[in-house]
């Protein structure tokens, strides 16, 4: 159950997890809870493993990216794997502007991210130091994108 998975990543407990998923994005977006949740974040250890994780995304991203643009017939380029890390990092840096990720990803059925999620966060299984802090960041902003 992705609650679960995200309860682990995030470090709060599965049914807080579940109320967020159950909530409008825009309700999310605005949630004390959850913007206290994302500014927990500890930016400067994903400032300075940032390499490592455009790395290891890079390896990874493009053939999973490829399978859930054919399953899902999405029709733009999908994101790289720098793009991600990169953009990752920049709404972190504003938590207020989360809403805007979600519109941006319109396009990506939110069944996929709920789908894909785990596989994405699992691609930074062997990183080295900042491992954790980017797999929570992913599963903690992959909350609002599962929202749907």
């Amino acid at each position: 159950m992705l609650s679960e998975t995200l309860s682990k990543y995030v470090g709060i407990p599965s049914g807080d997890v579940e109320h967020y998923l159950g909530m409008p994005v825009s309700a999310l977006a605005s949630d004390p809870n959850y913007i206290q949740l994302l500014q927990g974040l500890d930016l400067a250890t994903l400032e300075s493993s940032m390499t490592e994780a455009h790395t290891l995304l890079e390896q990874s991203l493009p053939g999973f990216t490829d399978q859930v643009t054919s399953e899902y017939a999405l029709r733009r380029n999908p994101m790289s794997g720098y793009t991600l890390a990169n953009w990752l990092l920049g709404y972190l840096n504003y938590p207020e502007k989360m809403d805007a990720l979600v519109e941006l990803h319109d396009r990506v059925p939110s069944e996929a991210i709920r789908k894909y999620l785990p596989a994405v966060i699992s691609m930074l299984d062997n990183m080295g130091p900042g491992r954790e802090m980017w797999q929570r960041a992913l599963a903690s902003v992959g909350i609002i994108l599962s929202v749907g």
